[in-house]
């Protein structure tokens, strides 16, 4: 864990613009609190006409308040605990590649972004010092930053820290304010520090989010409290985000989902193929583009004049901006949903078994036993969207910057007016997402009502740790790389290229062959007639060979590669792989 407290020896990570912003917050009383802009917001979303929900500009965070409780089937309610799992702000990019000319060139410009800091010997203030990505400037001999300018690779932008600082205002009026409806008002009691829990994972846009969510949540009452514990762990071993290394069943997913009948036909229609096209001869860039077209037109860069057409998801058809990332998207969403949303159960479960620990000690105590009123869960695009596709309540949208998935615990029945027929405990949920209401879109929760029994969530997002298998169920006989198929894809739309492939094939399967006849049926009955004397190719049936690995047949007559069965697809139980088997498909990036 990391300590979040001012006058505290160890290092401190937060942002020197920042403070400025939180000072001016700071001032406000509760009942005043305003959202504090940048002073260089007036300047942000102004190049284009439109911007994709993603980009969560100014406008569109206004519009995610949290939705006062309405619906009364559950009886008079009183909320106890909140749970709030969300999304970085706007970011820069997470590569340095080069998705089509002139991308990159133009530097980015962050503000001094980390200080450190430590208790004087004297006194006790801090001695702070900032620190700006700005050295390494020798680009002619290799000798640079992955991006030109002041940023690091994905750090956070003013932009997402001004996102979070609204994201932190809309949770302190719909929870903490004195004008706060009397049935979503959530007593904090005494010390902060036992009062919320915050976890992160150890990145810098995460951990800063949720440093300035909180900030403007908690406004005066964090200054009085003097900081917050930042719980986290190795990035690399952390199970916030989708780590293959730690699960290497998370890359037979994707593998087995590469070579399902629906992604085939998906990504050999004639649309994927014109994009491919166009993106190869226009772009002059292959592989996975999204990150690039978000992380350029959020913040207001130059896109690519013939990508330079977005005019709004009501107008996408004939949009190749919209074309390009829905192509994207579209396959990482197929990927989560994937038979039954069996990837995005196995990424997501850990995290799911953390958040659920306080809430089910809470609810099955009766609410006796105290845990944390407020929990917040900072993470990356791929932490949410797990979350929703593993409980079957993704609808297939990437989550936006900024976004919050917030989940509210009620005591319900205190007028004993519920209906029995809908509740069976006296503990209730509501579900909210980006300032919606999504409740009853959870399997088993009542049409029409805000509020669901809290037994469906436990059913919903229940998780036994210890029951998480990453180990691979089947072999993959052939390198699957899908950086290489991606590059197969593209050859085979070339009729040209794929013309002088075949040749190439069909020039070394003949060469192979006669070089096999020649070795079975010459050189090697000869060199052991040498040997041993052996009359010709009659003691050649005498020679025991290791038998053949088999890639396919059938798995239950006990046919192993290296302990794996084969893997499975949709057109039979087994199968064999050959080149055909690995055409068409796309790389994997992340989105974080």
């Amino acid at each position: 864990m990391q300590q979040w407290k001012s006058g505290n020896s160890r290092i401190i990570q937060s942002t020197v613009v920042v403070l400025l912003l939180l000072l001016l917050l700071l001032r406000n009383t509760p009942a005043q609190a305003q959202v504090v802009f940048s002073a260089n917001a007036e300047s942000w979303y102004q190049r284009y006409s439109h911007y994709p929900p993603q980009c969560s500009t100014t406008e569109q965070m206004k519009n995610r308040t949290i939705p006062p409780l309405t619906t009364a089937a559950h009886g008079e309610s009183r909320l106890q605990h909140v749970t709030v799992i969300m999304r970085h702000g706007a970011r820069t990019p997470v590569h340095n590649a080069s998705c089509w000319e002139g991308y990159g060139a133009e530097p980015w410009t962050c503000p001094p972004s980390t200080y450190l800091a430590a208790d004087r010997a004297t006194d006790g203030e801090l001695l702070t010092f900032e620190q700006v990505y700005d050295a390494l400037q020798f680009p002619q001999y290799n000798l640079s930053n992955f991006l030109p300018g002041t940023c690091q690779i994905g750090q956070l932008l003013e932009q997402g820290m001004q996102q979070q600082l609204t994201n932190g205002l809309h949770l302190r009026r719909a929870y903490l304010e004195e004008s706060s409806p009397k049935n979503l008002h959530l007593p904090l009691g005494g010390s902060l520090d036992k009062a919320v829990y915050f976890r992160s994972d150890d990145e810098q846009r995460t951990l800063q989010s949720g440093q300035l969510l909180l900030q403007a949540m908690l406004g005066n009452e964090l200054e009085k409290t003097g900081g917050l514990i930042i719980h986290t762990a190795d990035y690399t071993r952390d199970i916030v985000g989708d780590h293959d290394a730690l699960c290497p069943r998370l890359a037979e997913f994707r593998e087995r989902f590469y070579r399902t009948r629906e992604f085939r036909i998906f990504n050999e229609s004639d649309d994927a193929n014109e994009l491919r096209q166009f993106q190869q001869e226009v772009l002059g860039s292959t592989g996975d583009i999204s990150d690039c077209l978000l992380t350029t037109i959020c913040s207001d860069r130059e896109l690519h004049p013939k990508i330079n057409d977005y005019e709004g998801d009501e107008n996408s058809e004939n949009s190749m901006f919209s074309r390009l990332l829905r192509f994207y998207v579209q396959q990482k969403s197929m990927l989560a949903t994937f038979d039954f949303a069996e990837y995005s159960k196995l990424v997501s479960g850990p995290l799911r078994a953390e958040i659920m620990e306080n809430i089910q000690t809470f609810v099955e105590s009766g609410g006796e036993t105290y845990v944390p009123p407020f929990a917040l869960f900072s993470g990356h695009d791929t932490t949410i969207m797990a979350i929703l596709a593993s409980m079957d309540m993704f609808d297939e949208q990437w989550p936006t910057y900024a976004s919050m998935l917030v989940i509210e615990i009620h005591e319900i029945n205190l007028d004993g007016r519920k209906d029995p027929a809908l509740y069976t405990s006296d503990f209730g949920f509501r579900m909210v997402y980006d300032g919606k209401v999504i409740t009853d879109q959870m399997k088993g929760c009542p049409s029409g009502q805000e509020i669901c029994d809290t037994t469906k969530l436990l059913e919903a997002m229940y998780y036994d740790v210890k029951t998480r298998n990453c180990e691979r169920l089947y072999a993959i006989p052939v390198e699957f790389t899908p950086a290489v198929t991606q590059a197969t894809a593209i050859l085979v739309s070339s009729r040209s290229a794929f013309g002088g492939f075949l040749l190439l094939v069909s020039f070394g399967m003949a060469l192979g062959g006669l070089l096999t006849y020649l070795y079975f049926a010459h050189w090697v009955p000869l060199s052991l007639q040498r040997k041993v004397g052996a009359p010709g190719r009659a003691e050649m049936d005498g020679i025991m060979v290791e038998e053949p690995v088999c890639y396919g047949g059938d798995a239950d007559e006990g046919q192993r590669r290296n302990g794996h069965i084969a893997l499975p697809t949709d057109d039979s139980e087994n199968f064999t792989i050959d080149d055909e088997d690995v055409d068409f498909v796309t790389p994997n990036t992340q989105l974080t």
